[in-house]
């Protein structure tokens, strides 16, 4: 079963967490670019670190990034959990609306399988 991954936003425009996710730690960093409207994420652990990439609602963080974080054995996918919430990750509706959930290899396959994406 998919795992929620709580973000503390708190109104800041770039904030940190560490969590653990599957079996590993790994520290994840947000930050709003107003500029262009999206969360970026970056996430590393001892070895790997994968800087700045747009968080985008229903894909997975890591889908073209596998290579660069090869210690990560699952995903990270933004769902809307509020249908009232609007249609894209906003600044204000990142876990008001959208929740971070991370997958396992598994359960990502069988998520892409349901949806045709792969």
């Amino acid at each position: 079963m998919a795992v929620i991954i709580p973000t503390f936003q708190n109104k800041s425009s770039k904030f940190r967490q560490d969590i653990i996710l599957g079996d590993i730690s790994v520290t994840l960093t947000f930050q709003w670019n107003a500029r262009a409207g999206y969360w970026f994420v970056s996430l590393n652990d001892e070895t790997y670190e994968l800087k700045s990439k747009k968080l985008v609602g229903n894909w997975a963080l890591l889908r073209r990034n596998r290579a660069s974080f090869p210690t990560f054995s699952g995903d990270i996918i933004a769902l809307r959990t509020d249908l009232e919430a609007e249609s894209e990750i906003t600044y204000d509706n990142l876990n008001n609306g959208w929740t971070l959930y991370y997958f396992t290899a598994l359960e990502l396959e069988n998520w892409e399988s349901f949806y045709g994406i792969g």
